[in-house]
């Protein structure tokens, strides 16, 4: 099922954060504005990026989409997180200077 999430418009900010053992542990900013249509823009890092934005059956919120950091290959956005109208989060693997590792996403709603 591919529900739009207009409950869930609005602006949101957080973090991706990697949870691998590393000496210097990774860390993103997230600021994305989801639409009521279903969609989201924002920057994911120092990447720009767009996408979709649903409810799966379970109440995730599932972002998909696309980003792209300046001279580089686009990479690929995809995020299930649970919670409320006000705060999401779950686990990812997200890249930490070209190195693909474990991540948490915790993302909170802030307008």
């Amino acid at each position: 099922m591919r529900e739009a999430a207009p409950r869930l418009a609005g602006h949101w900010q957080g973090t991706v954060w990697e949870t691998g053992a590393h000496l210097i542990q990774g860390r993103t900013p997230l600021d994305l504005k989801i639409d009521d249509d279903g969609t989201w823009t924002g920057t994911i890092g120092k990447g720009e990026g767009s996408g979709t934005a649903r409810l799966d059956r379970r109440g995730n919120l599932v972002l998909s989409g696309v980003t792209t950091v300046p001279n580089s290959t686009p990479m690929a956005v995809v995020y299930s997180l649970r919670g409320d109208a006000t705060r999401r989060w779950g686990a990812t693997v997200g890249d930490f200077q070209g190195r693909a590792d474990h991540a948490a996403v915790s993302l909170q709603k802030v307008d």
